[in-house]
């Protein structure tokens, strides 16, 4: 019950959002401060949420599915786990730039300023030279939370392959008595295995989220001539709000 309440108190938010700025006490969409605090820590946040939410649920229920048909399905529905993190991530994309807008549009409507200049802003995302700059970190940070399960998911299900090889396997059953206790340097060498273990699928799961990335967006973008700035831009709502 608690994913469809997210979304109806998260859409209320935006309603009575949209409604208190042109409309709230006389100076609050005036004031830029006040305006930039509304916007990051409760537009952005509420817009967030469900995003994550959603993108966490997924992530929890494709580990669980893994783990019950076993054998390579786990690394394999992480990898569907990340491609469909993606598609979150430009959904999360969409939602802000329409949450931007209507929140600029209310702003000016109460008197104020727009918080945010979003064609300057997807302009400088566009230039190699400028994305870099520290003052686009927090956007870059936001979306990529999307992505944080199903980066756990791949390095998971790195993991589960690792600790299915054979002779590793053997390795440690033979320093693991069934009675009895277990002598120092055996138990050194089994933690030590298993951290390695641990530490290289980590690892590669990020290798693996980075270069699936990059061949994707390599892949997309002359398929169909449509990065994600320019599906931003042509999906923008502010000529619509005059």
């Amino acid at each position: 019950m608690f994913g469809p309440f997210l979304t109806v108190f998260s859409l209320a938010i935006l309603a009575l959002a949209g409604w208190w700025l042109p409309h709230g006490p006389v100076g609050v969409a005036a004031n830029p401060r006040t305006l930039i605090l509304v916007y990051f820590f409760g537009l952005l946040t509420v817009v967030n949420a469900p995003f994550d939410w959603a993108a966490l649920g997924l992530t929890r229920g494709l580990v669980r599915r893994g783990q019950e048909i076993g054998g390579v399905w786990p690394l394999l529905l992480a990898l569907g786990d990340f491609l469909l993190s993606l598609a979150i991530l430009a959904t999360l994309a969409l939602a802000t730039l329409w949450a931007t807008e209507l929140f600029n549009h209310a702003a000016i409507t109460g008197g104020g300023t727009a918080v945010l200049d979003v064609p300057a802003y997807l302009d400088a995302l566009a230039d190699p030279q400028r994305r870099g700059d520290p003052e686009y970190y927090w956007l870059y940070a936001m979306l990529f939370s999307s992505q944080i399960p199903a980066l756990a998911n791949l390095a998971f299900g790195a993991l589960c392959l690792l600790r299915g090889v054979p002779w590793v396997n053997r390795w440690l059953a033979d320093r693991l008595p069934e009675k009895g206790g277990i002598g120092t340097w055996a138990r050194l060498g089994v933690a030590a295995t298993e951290a390695t273990q641990l530490a290289l699928a980590v690892a590669l799961g990020c290798i693996v989220y980075y270069a699936v990335a990059a061949w994707l967006i390599g892949l997309i973008d002359p398929l169909f001539g449509l990065g994600l700035l320019d599906l931003l831009r042509s999906a923008s709502i502010a000529p619509l709000l005059g």
